[in-house]
C-alpha cells in the first residue's frame, strides 16, 4: 500500500462538542465480535468486499506506576478492560461509535504487561511499546462479512499492518499540543477540561510515523487497579496537572483518541 495522507477529524465529530458524557473514551471492543455484512446477492461484483473508506486509531491501558507496566482495569467490579491499541478499518460515514460493529473491522493489538520507558520528549510522560511476538495481534478483518479487497490490502492484513512494521506501535500520554489546547479542549464539557491530556501514538510507515493530534484522559485507579465510579456513576479523573511524575506517570487508566483519520483512496 502506498503512503496514506492523514486528515484531522472535526472536533464536533470526534465527540468533543456538548453533551454531559464524562465516561471518557469507550472501552475498545473485545476480540471476537462481528456480524454479517457485505454482499448478500448473487450478482455483487466487487461489492463482495468490505469497502473500507478510512482508518482510525485509539488506545487505552491501565498503568501501575510502581511496576511501570500496563495492567488490566477492573471497572467498578462491573467488567474488565485489558490494555490495547485498536485500529479500525471503517466504512464511509462511520460515526466512530464502536457499538456499530457492522461499519468497521478491527485489528486489536494487546498491550498486556507492556513495560514503560521514559520518553525522550519533554512533552510526553512515558511510553509503552507493543511487542507483537509476546502479544500477537487479533483481527476480524477478512472474516465473513469483512472480506477485504486483496488488491488493496494484500492477502494478510496483519502482515501489512504489523509484521512488516515491527516496533511501529506505542502509546505515550503527555501534554496536549497547541492544536488540541486551542481547538478541542474548550469544546469539552466544562468539568472535563481540567482533566484533558494529550499524547502521541505510533503508526505504521504507510500512515506516517507518529500521531500527536490526540486528546484523552487519565482515570483514577485504586491499589487493586480498579476504576471506581463517583456518586453520579461517572469515572473519576486525574487532574492533568497531576499526571506527570519524574521520568514516569501516575497510576491511572489512560485513554487516548487520535483526531486524525486516513482516507483510503
Amino acid at each position: 500500500m502506498s503512503r496514506l495522507a492523514a486528515f484531522v477529524i472535526p472536533a464536533v465529530l470526534a465527540g468533543c462538542g456538548g453533551g454531559s458524557d464524562r465516561s471518557g473514551v469507550d472501552p475498545p471492543p473485545p476480540p471476537g465480535f462481528g456480524s454479517d455484512t457485505g454482499c448478500l446477492g448473487d450478482d455483487c461484483g466487487d461489492s463482495r468486499y468490505f469497502d473500507v473508506a478510512s482508518i482510525y486509531i485509539r488506545g487505552q491501558f491501565g498503568y501501575d506506576a510502581t511496576s511501570r507496566r500496563t495492567v488490566t482495569v477492573d471497572v467498578a467490579g462491573l467488567y474488565t478492560v485489558p490494555p490495547a491499541y485498536e485500529i479500525y478499518l471503517a466504512l464511509d460515514g462511520w460515526s466512530r461509535d464502536v457499538s456499530d460493529t457492522d461499519s468497521y473491522c478491527y485489528i486489536h493489538l494487546p498491550f498486556d504487561a507492556a513495560g514503560s520507558s521514559p520518553s525522550l520528549s519533554t512533552r510526553l510522560y512515558a511510553r509503552v511499546e507493543y511487542d507483537s511476538v509476546a502479544q500477537p495481534p487479533v483481527t476480524n478483518c477478512n472474516t465473513e462479512g469483512y472480506e477485504l479487497d486483496p488488491q488493496i490490502w494484500g492477502t494478510d492484513v496483519i502482515d501489512l499492518f504489523v509484521t512488516t512494521n515491527p516496533g511501529a506501535y506505542f502509546m505515550a500520554p503527555g501534554d496536549p499540543i497547541d492544536q488540541i489546547e486551542r481547538d478541542v479542549i474548550p469544546l469539552l464539557p466544562e468539568e472535563l477540561q481540567p482533566l484533558a491530556i494529550g499524547g502521541t501514538m505510533g503508526v505504521p510507515s504507510f500512515m506516517g510515523t507518529e500521531v500527536d493530534v490526540i486528546y484523552g484522559f487519565a482515570w483514577r485507579l485504586d491499589d487493586i487497579m480498579r476504576a471506581e465510579l463517583d456518586d453520579t456513576g461517572y469515572l473519576q479523573g486525574v487532574n492533568a496537572q497531576e499526571v506527570a511524575l519524574p521520568d514516569n506517570m501516575v497510576t491511572a487508566w489512560y485513554n487516548l483518541v487520535a483526531l486524525l483519520y486516513w482516507p483510503v483512496q
